[in-house]
């Protein structure tokens, strides 16, 4: 009995040693960061709805446009504008230039204002244009009109455009190459392609119905329309026939291109499938169910990696290899607007008044459900431990009074 006393005194020890060591182990691995380091997202919170939001290279900065009226700039390492600016009516668009030198935004009342991210008064605005689109270089702005059926191309130097364009269309699609050497303008179901040396267009296409959506490579080379007609148009520069047309099913409101338009994302709005294409193919390189209405697609400048927002409240990362997400992350309402930063480092995106910023790193949190299931089962037959031994330290004690 005395050994038996012993051996079971013994496994209680080495119980409790166990406990305090997972125990104080969990804590650390946990609590500490060393399970939990790539998991930080930041978040900038604004007035009202976001409606655009916009991203440099690296990005370091990070433009917004909200219902409240303002345009916002915000960094990378801080939840506090750097400032902001009441346009007057709602900040419908924002574009920056690649390094976030310049910023750009389009009020609901017709004004197109210029900023340098050094100062929250704007360098110039224009009145009556809207939805401007920045080179990547800072130098050109392209805005459609308000509601006056032009195409304005302007410079950061001055508010008075270089030149115009008369369109069909009152609110026309407009998109511009890196190098801000050529421009793209949908107008109805018109495709017009410009250099920025001259209001004619280069040449037109007439899509099957109205474009929704135009992007450019760097070098203006290839650039990719979407259409109401429920096809993605891909067009070389040099010819006004298309490359290659594909139909997604359903209305053609998102494309991305990467700069040197080797890879092109497209999806539409009323289904949860996202589209890869490489541009020596009409045929996709994958397609994806997300499992919500796509609302935005966003591809790095090296086509890398793709950036999908859900109706649903679902962020997803992809990369140009393999169909299955790198993560999922959910922001918990409907996707306003997202952007990946060109090097595919960040990607921001807009969720009612909300911007999320999420590192490329982001790693969904582990189940940690099996440390408590550890802990209880080690504790429980910790105290199982403890009465038996007591069972048999009081057995003992009555056997040898007998």
């Amino acid at each position: 009995m005395r050994r038996k006393k012993k051996f079971f005194k013994h496994i209680l020890i080495w119980i409790f040693i166990f406990e305090i060591l997972f125990i104080n182990g969990a804590n650390l691995y946990i609590f500490n960061g060393l399970a939990n380091n790539t998991n930080t997202v930041m978040e900038y919170e604004v007035g009202d709805s976001i409606n655009s939001v916009d991203i440099s290279y690296d990005g370091k900065y990070i433009a917004v446009g909200s219902d409240d009226h303002y345009i916002y700039l915000f960094n990378n390492t801080g939840s506090t504008p750097l400032w902001k600016y009441d346009t007057l009516e709602e900040a419908r668009t924002v574009s920056m230039s690649s390094n976030g030198q310049y910023i750009t935004v389009g009020s609901y009342n017709g004004r197109v204002y210029l900023f340098h991210k050094s100062n929250s008064t704007p360098l110039w605005y224009y009145y009556d244009a809207q939805s401007p689109v920045i080179s990547d270089d800072g130098q050109y702005i392209i805005a459609g009109g308000h509601w006056d059926n032009y195409v304005y191309l302007l410079n950061n130097t001055s508010n008075v455009p270089l030149w115009n364009y008369t369109t069909v269309d009152t609110w026309p699609i407009v998109t511009i190459s890196s190098n801000g050497q050529y421009i793209v303008v949908g107008d109805n179901e018109n495709i017009h392609f410009f250099e920025t040396t001259n209001s004619t267009p280069l040449w037109s296409y007439k899509a099957g119905d109205d474009i929704l959506t135009v992007a450019i490579s760097s070098d203006g080379q290839f650039f990719v329309a979407g259409s109401w007609d429920r096809k993605v148009y891909f067009f070389n520069r040099t010819t006004p026939n298309p490359l290659w047309t594909y139909s997604i099913g359903g209305r053609a409101r998102e494309v991305s291109i990467s700069s040197d338009g080797q890879y092109i994302a497209a999806a539409h709005w009323s289904d949860n499938i996202v589209y890869l294409f490489n541009r020596s193919s009409p045929n996709p390189l994958y397609n994806y169910s997300i499992g919500g209405d796509v609302r935005e697609v966003s591809i790095s400048s090296d086509g890398q990696y793709l950036a999908v927002g859900s109706y649903n409240g679902k962020v997803k990362l992809f990369n140009n290899t393999i169909k299955i997400p790198i993560w999922s992350y959910s922001v918990g309402d409907y996707i306003n607007t997202l952007k990946i930063s060109s090097n595919g480092q960040y990607i921001a995106v807009g969720s009612e008044n909300i911007v999320y910023l999420i590192h490329r790193s982001y790693r969904p949190p582990p189940d940690y459900s099996w440390v408590g299931i550890i802990i209880i089962s080690s504790i429980i037959i910790g105290v199982l431990a403890a009465v038996l031994y007591m069972f048999y330290y009081i057995v003992d004690r009555r056997v040898a009074n007998a």
